[in-house]
């Protein structure tokens, strides 16, 4: 039996089968636009937590509920292409997609291009401040963080780590990572790409902060200016050689800021060179003793490493 129909009976005691009334009516479709957005997606930064939430897919259109933000004056949109075209027509970037054919596909790249770097700026903004809507060019499966979201060094757009070494760029010439360069390669160049823009640190770096682990300790290094200078001091000492002993060094002084942050809640997120003072003396040594008992043997050696680089 179809499980789709069902029987009644009729004046003769037979059964008839019956069909299920049809809907009546097309589901209405959101309105096309000249420029067609990939499948986009916002991840809203819940205030003191940064959790990401995930939204519904529109693949193929534009979803006017989502916001991008403006790369001139960094207000958020719905209708972002229009806003440019009407407020920002004078710039010399959005005069010149619209003097294009609305069907040249360079018109479509440069409008994309225009929308990734309004994104971008607004999202190094989100990040610093720890709070805000992150927009993400692929909106993601399940619930997701920022920090596995990184930008593309040539159209600005941010992708997931699984995602960055497969995207195809859109800005020409096209921009695609061949087989040769390996995924940790790509992810490594996003992050520097990252870093240099969110904490204006120079190339050298950022290039040491990709290198870094992306777990509470090298999160509490990246935020902290005193711990970055130490790493630009080494890199000088050691004329750029010696990455992993870099890093090493600034993790081992980290592990203790974030000790602190942790254990003492007036003293929390308060920066390295605030807390170098006499009267902080004694929670150093009481930080360092517990970090190095807590732990194998080889930890023991960690008050005396702390305090040849402090």
């Amino acid at each position: 039996m179809n499980p789709y129909h069902s029987r009644s009976e009729n004046h003769d005691g037979f059964s008839e089968p019956t069909c299920p009334e049809k809907k009546k009516g097309r589901q209405q479709l959101p309105p096309r636009t000249s420029v067609i957005d990939e499948d986009v997606g916002t991840i809203t930064i819940e205030t003191g937590e940064g959790s990401v939430c995930q939204g519904e897919k529109a693949k193929g259109r534009v979803m006017y509920k989502k916001e991008h933000f403006c790369y001139y004056c960094g207000k958020g949109m719905a209708r972002i292409f229009r806003h440019l075209e009407q407020v920002h027509g004078h710039e010399e970037e959005v005069h010149q997609y619209m003097t294009l054919d609305k069907n040249d596909k360079l018109r479509d790249t440069l409008c994309k291009l225009l929308k990734n770097k309004g994104d971008f700026n607004h999202n190094l903004e989100v990040l610093k401040a720890e709070k805000g809507i992150f927009v993400a060019s692929r909106r993601p499966t399940s619930s997701a963080t920022p920090a596995r979201y990184f930008p593309c060094p040539q159209c600005f757009g941010f992708f997931s780590k699984e995602e960055i070494w497969r995207h195809h760029c859109i800005t020409p010439p096209p921009h695609t990572h061949t087989q040769k360069e390996s995924e940790a390669s790509v992810l490594h160049r996003s992050k520097a790409f990252l870093y240099a823009a969110l904490y204006e640190d120079s190339q050298d770096i950022s290039e040491l902060l990709a290198e870094i682990r992306d777990d509470e300790v090298g999160q509490t290094l990246k935020k902290d200016p005193l711990l970055k200078k130490l790493m630009a001091f080494l890199w000088q000492k050691y004329d750029g050689r010696y990455h992993q002993h870099i890093r090493q060094k600034a993790r081992e002084v980290a592990k203790v800021l974030l000790y602190i942050w942790r254990n003492y809640a007036k003293l929390s997120s308060t920066p390295l060179h605030e807390l170098l003072q006499p009267e902080y003396f004694d929670m150093f040594v009481q930080a360092v003793r517990e970090i190095a008992q807590d732990g194998d043997k080889e930890t023991l050696s960690f008050p005396l490493k702390i305090g040849h680089t402090l």
